[in-house]
């Protein structure tokens, strides 16, 4: 009888495989559809490493106090200078963003004027933030409140500017006024032929 040799023979293994511990067809087949990990990171962690995040309203208050904070640091008599804005600045200290609803109209008014007054001296990109939000607080409130005639209501929007008057007057004028619009408003404009 002849004899067969029943060792194994090596299949020919791909190359880079190494062969030393036989073929192994999974890392093989690995190795051709996907290609290997680089070093160089991919396309989108570049753009948002050379873009980062905006940053959020709250984010940006906080960076705004800090600043002042620091600026009222640095410079020791300006607390006494702008009494205002020093209350602003520990008002935003202690409640953050609440303290631009809480703290009166007025102070928010003044403390704006100063805040005008140091950014012409002081050119920080974080105080230009604090002013923005600043004049959307006053705007929002005076569009919540928006008349200036009566008694303690501060600053804001005359009624005026939106193509009304407000005026005193009787209960008999109201009710001449009123009947006026009645009647107005039951006949119909004339048809064109």
């Amino acid at each position: 009888m002849s004899k067969v040799s029943t060792q194994s023979m090596p299949l020919d293994s791909p190359p880079g495989t190494g062969g030393g511990k036989g073929f192994e067809p999974l890392s093989w087949l690995r190795r051709r559809l996907f290609k290997p990990r680089t070093k160089r990171p991919p396309r989108e962690a570049i753009t948002l490493v050379a873009f980062p995040p905006p940053l959020g309203r709250g984010h940006a208050l906080r960076l705004a106090h800090r600043a002042l904070h620091e600026l009222f640091g640095q410079q020791e008599g300006l607390r006494q200078v702008l009494p205002h804005l020093s209350l602003l600045e520990q008002a935003l200290g202690r409640k953050g963003s609440k303290a631009l609803r809480r703290l009166p109209t007025q102070v928010l008014h003044r403390a704006l004027e100063q805040l005008e007054d140091l950014q012409t001296s002081e050119n920080h990109v974080d105080l230009a933030t604090l002013r923005t939000r600043l004049v959307e607080t006053l705007a929002l409130r005076s569009v919540i409140t928006p008349t200036d005639t009566g008694p303690g209501s501060g600053p804001g929007v005359p009624l005026s500017m939106f193509g009304v008057e407000v005026q005193e007057g009787s209960h008999s004028a109201f009710n001449e006024a009123e009947r006026h619009w009645t009647t107005a408003g039951s006949r119909q404009p004339p048809r064109r032929q």
